[in-house]
């Protein structure tokens, strides 16, 4: 036990267990493990000490004790009570029915998401989408069912299972959401909660009453004031990762984006993705137990990114996005990446801009 106690301690020193740390959000003090990590973290200006806070006594019972900074930030995340995501990117057209499978068991039978749920798939071309929704478990649905076993081969494929957390049970408060933006047809989907007015503007307007729909609007907005190329995707993504970090300062903000082209995900909490490529397994799901062998279904150069807010197999290696974290793929692969820091702030003294 003594030996078992020294290794577990020696560990904890060694190089790699900073690195493990990092990926939960916390900044390594190592100039090695810093080395390997540091793109994922906000740059400073400064290092600040704990007695700029009052002394360690003082920053304890402040950030981390009962009712603190720290519960009241992660408070959300702590609550099953959110929507779930699930979305597809590859580099030829997949189907999605494997993956919905296992989201749509959690619509009410496996999970407590039982307000609603939408499947938006867009054609090969990127230019046609089929978007179904309904306000009824998944879990006991028949049309999604169908879906599960026949579902649309796509490039870039979004679903969601609702827990109504603002506005009603109802259609239109279901997710997947559908605009129009220069042309193009955009999808969103949002996990979370977001405190107070979304301001909008005259030209997008929420059909329903929920507060991701009013954050979507918001976001074409913002884009339309930054005369924001449609076809640079950099562009694109730059400001899509502002309005994600000004978005989180009201709350969770978990979201899917695309325009049938490129995938934009974004996270404040819990979401999680992989990629699948050659040589392709078999993948057990989590529930039900059902197992596909993917390797007489694909072939050498498919790649196929799958993300979800939980793993939905057991037999894959998942990745965790880091709070604030935004990722861009395109053809299955990640082509961006940046992180914001996570600063919300009292909602009296934030209001969101009408530009960015």
């Amino acid at each position: 036990m003594a030996l078992l106690l020294f290794v577990q301690a020696a560990y904890l020193f060694s190089e790699q267990a900073p690195v493990i740390f990092a990926e939960g959000g916390f900044r390594p003090t190592s100039p090695t493990a810093w080395a390997r990590v540091k793109g994922c973290f906000a740059s400073m200006q400064r290092v600040f000490s704990a007695q700029e806070f009052g002394g360690w006594s003082k920053v304890n019972k402040t950030f981390f004790g009962d009712g603190g900074i720290w519960d009241r930030l992660f408070a959300t995340t702590r609550s099953s009570a959110m929507c779930e995501l699930l979305a597809l990117n590859a580099n030829t057209p997949t189907d999605m029915g494997f993956s919905f499978r296992g989201l749509s068991r959690r619509g009410g039978a496996a999970g407590e998401h039982a307000d609603g749920w939408g499947l938006a798939s867009f054609t090969p071309d990127g230019q046609g989408l089929t978007l179904l929704r309904e306000e009824a478990p998944a879990a006991f649905s028949a049309l999604a069912d169908q879906l599960a076993d026949r579902s649309p081969k796509a490039l870039v494929s979004i679903a969601h299972i609702r827990k109504a957390t603002q506005g009603v049970v109802a259609l239109e408060n279901c997710h997947p959401f559908s605009r129009r933006w220069c042309g193009q047809t955009w999808v969103f989907a949002h996990n979370g909660n977001l405190q107070g007015n979304i301001p909008l503007g005259d030209r997008y307007r929420p059909f329903g009453s929920t507060d991701s729909e009013a954050a979507f609007c918001w976001i074409l907005w913002q884009l339309d004031q930054a005369a924001v190329d449609p076809l640079d995707r950099s562009a694109l993504f730059d400001q899509l990762h502002l309005c994600a970090a000004e978005l989180a300062e009201r709350g969770t903000f978990n979201a899917l984006i695309s325009n049938g082209e490129w995938l934009f995900v974004t996270a404040t909490s819990r979401l999680h993705w992989l990629t699948r490529r050659a040589p392709f397994r078999s993948a057990t799901l989590a529930d039900p137990p059902l197992q596909v062998d993917f390797a007489p279904l694909t072939s050498a150069s498919d790649v196929v990114s799958i993300l979800s807010t939980e793993p939905l197999t057991t037999d894959e290696h998942w990745q965790a996005f880091l709070p604030g974290e935004s990722l861009l793929f395109f053809a299955g692969e990640v082509i961006r990446r940046d992180r914001h820091p996570i600063r919300p702030v009292p909602l009296s003294d934030h209001a969101l801009s009408s530009t960015v």
